[in-house]
């Protein structure tokens, strides 16, 4: 199965729960706006959120697709989160604008916002690294 292949289940959906790890482990679930480009999941968000300082401490994750609450929609899936920087930040940006007005409104009012916006890049972890 190709990492694209494994997105399937995103497909059709605004919404996914991006589920990322404390420090000792714990879950912490959060519903999220995407976009699919190819073979990864692209988000934004605080550059001071919870979710991007979790990622910072570990990049592996699970997302799933999900109502606007955040009730899980389908199985989720194990990814390799990274933060995106400089022009790929940018190329994420136009990418998520472009998706639904719900991005585009939310990402308009990022100059009100204390904290700057981040932009997140989700891959599906390989099997063999799944596996170990």
């Amino acid at each position: 199965m190709g990492s694209g292949d494994a997105l399937d289940e995103l497909r059709g959906h605004k919404y996914l729960l991006l589920t990322t790890f404390r420090r000792d482990g714990t879950p912490v679930p959060t519903a999220v706006l995407f976009a699919l480009d190819g073979d990864r999941v692209l988000v934004h968000t605080s550059l001071n959120s919870g979710k991007v300082k979790r990622i910072r401490r570990n990049p592996r994750a699970l997302v799933q697709p999900s109502t606007i609450l955040g009730k899980p929609l389908g199985p989720p899936i194990e990814v390799h989160a990274r933060i995106l920087e400089g022009d790929e930040a940018r190329e994420a940006a136009r990418i998520l604008r472009s998706c639904c007005i719900e991005k585009r409104l939310s990402m308009m009012l990022d100059p009100l916002r204390r904290s700057p916006p981040a932009y997140l890049e989700l891959r599906p972890t390989r099997e063999e690294e799944a596996k170990s």
